[in-house]
């Protein structure tokens, strides 16, 4: 009787947890209005691409996302994927119990049903209408590589590409991709989607004016949001600052010329997927010697000045793959200046005159590189190398480097999408000038080790392949890596779970992004926990009564 006292307060004692991180309001600023949450009409021409992206990734899904913090692939309405021996073949499972945002008058009595793979289907068939919406069909066809696409059974998506494509499943967290359900078309039309828009992802269209609000999907397959509403409001540039500080937003990217300002608050430092580099022509003397590439590599130090001219604004580029990238291996820095080193490579490649020779850098007009490329003149200077500079607009400059018509020359390249290939094309011989190989440099081997990983399906063997490819390139000494560029984020105190990655904060799922108690504006108690309280209130109740009754006949069996 005494074992079955202590249980029966103990379970009473066992009061319901209740999360603190459920409810409030995020409040994001947009550069630019958004002008439309069709997924298949936003465009990267139009100057809304990255507010309409923000928010339409909220609202909808793809078969897979980048995770948050970096550009790797994750499942998203996709548990899992299967692909052919050949990589043209791949099969995508889906998850069986997502469905369609309900409450809307898309569905009869407005209840959603699933989603199935006849919706991609339907949804890829409308994204590829040639003149309909914004056709990516070229996108599709000629940089996807994709051949066609059908639904085999009511959870599995067939894609077959034309040729094996890796970097497929790198392009899928992109809108175009995204799934949609085809009755808002057929009750609304093409032209009137963004105003009726109905997906899967974690929140719902609340409101539509100059003033975007989201509100959490309660039946979201992943578990209910934490924040109960996202407002989206535009901010011109010149406020943002001001709205930061009087906390009317909760984060944004900081613009370079305000960084300094942010600098007092949280900051998140996220290197874009670039580089910045000085390339050497490789068929002209005297940089067809590896070795004078090699010196070139240890007498010049961007590090040196990086933190004056960019101040937190940029760092150090030690590798061509930036970090975060799909097959990104950590590399120390393979050139540290050393003079010595420079000036020991320089004569046993026969260059021992004064000067040992002079060399032309062909430079855009960037104030900013122009710094750089002072100190780079002074740098050469010590190991007896004269530099020569000449400014040319960026057209020109492309001009002179697609022609050949260069010995060293400044040059940046960003990637479209997270994965290896964007960077190390530009090293394979068939891409010589206009292909984007314009230090016109050759390596049987690295044009092995690309070829083969272009065709590998298996991620981990790809990436061992894109990493010898690499280390070749940088024991070749092809280019002076220089710097990528960093988006700053200024992120309020009371903010949890904002993960950035390479790819922009519009790529980031919010479902995780909480408010702290102490500013959030409400606190929710998600449905589930909910009926999980209202369960233990009776338990309780119960619990309560049996121990009153054993409590009662204690008292009687004492006394009698």
């Amino acid at each position: 009787m005494r074992t079955l006292l202590i249980l029966l307060s103990l379970m009473l004692l066992a009061q319901p947890v209740t999360p603190n991180q459920y409810g409030g309001t995020l409040r994001l600023p947009c550069m630019m209005d958004v002008q439309t949450l069709d997924p298949h009409r936003i465009n990267v021409f139009y100057e809304d691409f990255d507010s309409s992206v923000a928010v339409v990734n909220q609202v909808f899904e793809g078969l897979v996302c980048y995770s948050p913090g970096t550009e790797q692939i994750e499942p998203l309405l996709a548990e899992s994927w299967d692909i052919s021996k050949d990589g043209l073949v791949y099969t995508f499972h889906l998850r069986k119990n997502v469905y369609w945002h309900d409450g809307n008058d898309i569905f009869p009595e407005g209840k959603s049903r699933k989603m199935e793979a006849e919706d991609f289907v339907s949804s890829w068939n409308r994204a590829t209408v040639p003149g309909e919406l914004s056709s990516v069909g070229d996108f599709f066809s000629n940089t996807a590589k994709i051949q066609s696409w059908q639904a085999k059974g009511a959870l599995a998506f067939e894609v077959t590409l034309k040729q094996p494509n890796p970097s497929f499943l790198y392009m899928l967290p992109f809108p175009c991709f995204s799934v949609v359900p085809e009755e808002v078309d057929q009750k609304y039309g093409r032209e009137n989607f963004s105003s009726h828009a109905v997906g899967t992802g974690p929140f719902k269209v609340k409101s539509q004016t100059d003033t975007v609000v989201l509100k959490c999907n309660e039946d979201y397959w992943k578990g209910e949001p934490y924040v109960t509403e996202i407002e989206y409001d535009l901010v011109q540039p010149e406020n943002l600052q001001t709205a930061f500080e009087k906390g009317s937003i909760d984060w944004c990217v900081i613009p370079s010329e305000k960084w300094e300002a942010f600098t007092k608050y949280k900051v998140v430092a996220v290197p874009r997927m670039e580089i910045l580099y000085l390339g050497m022509n490789c068929q002209k003397v005297p940089f067809s010697d590896r070795m004078v590439r090699q010196a070139i590599n240890y007498s010049l130090n961007p590090g040196a000045v990086l933190e004056q001219i960019y101040k937190g604004k940029a760092v150090k580029a030690v590798s061509v793959l930036p970090p975060g990238l799909v097959c990104y291996k950590e590399r120390g820095n393979l050139y540290p200046r050393d003079i010595e080193k420079a000036k020991k490579l320089l004569d046993e490649a026969g260059y021992t005159g004064n000067p040992r020779f002079t060399v032309e850098l062909k430079s855009s007009e960037s104030y900013v590189q122009q710094q750089f490329n002072e100190v780079y003149r002074k740098q050469l200077e010590e190991v007896g190398i004269r530099l020569e500079i000449t400014y040319l607009d960026m057209g020109s400059l492309l001009q002179a480097v697609d022609a050949g018509d260069t010995q060293l020359f400044t040059l940046g390249w960003y990637a479209d999408w997270p994965y290896p290939d964007q960077f190390l094309f530009l090293f394979h011989s068939s891409n010589w000038g206009l292909g984007g190989n314009g230090s016109f440099y050759k390596n049987e081997s690295v044009d092995e080790y690309l070829e083969k990983a272009n065709k590998e399906s298996d991620p981990v063997k790809a990436c061992e392949l894109y990493q010898k490819a690499e280390d070749v390139i940088l024991e070749d000494a092809v280019w002076v890596l220089q710097w990528r560029r960093v988006d700053g984020y200024a992120v309020q105190g009371w903010i949890q779970g904002f993960s950035p990655g390479g790819m922009g904060e519009e790529y980031v799922k919010l479902d995780k992004v909480w408010i702290s108690a102490e500013h959030r504006q409400t606190t929710r108690i998600p449905q589930k926990v909910q009926e999980k309280r209202e369960n233990s209130v009776m338990l309780y109740s119960i619990g309560a009564g049996i121990l009153g009754f054993v409590v009662v006949v204690l008292v009687w069996w004492r006394r009698r």
